[in-house]
């Protein structure tokens, strides 16, 4: 971008942003990007409720997870819907986007003193949550 000669100057919308407190957002204090594009997305939904618009947002930006938890050791499973509107990705030490995404969707071994308790079976088993 520094070599583009097109940008965006953000002034304008810096000015016209309220943050929670109804308080105009400082460009030069650094804030959480999640939390920033809730609170936008938020003000979008509000700003187009009772509009032909009104289910924009919903159709382009929400999805659903499905996570599932895996017991090793026994046959249970168990899989709950989650809605989202963003994913969180790990970036660090990965060489794409792509790497982050594959790193997401394998999950994570429950083990040990973090071991998931399985109701069907009445006891901590290591699990693989994705």
């Amino acid at each position: 971008m520094q070599l583009s000669k097109q940008y965006y100057n953000p002034k304008k919308f810096c000015l016209s942003f309220k943050d929670i407190d109804n308080q105009p957002i400082d460009p030069f204090v650094q804030k959480d990007c999640d939390e920033f594009f809730i609170m936008l997305i938020d003000r979008i939904e509000n700003l187009i409720k009772g509009t032909k618009e009104e289910q924009v947002i919903k159709n382009l930006m929400h999805g659903v997870f499905a996570n599932e938890l895996i017991c090793k050791g026994c046959p249970h499973t168990s899989e709950r819907e989650e809605p989202f509107m963003a994913v969180q990705i790990q970036v660090k030490d990965k060489n794409s986007i792509l790497e982050g995404l594959d790193a997401f969707v394998q999950g994570e071994m429950l083990e040990g003193d973090n071991a998931y308790f399985c109701e069907k079976c009445d006891m901590k088993r290591d699990t693989l949550r994705r």
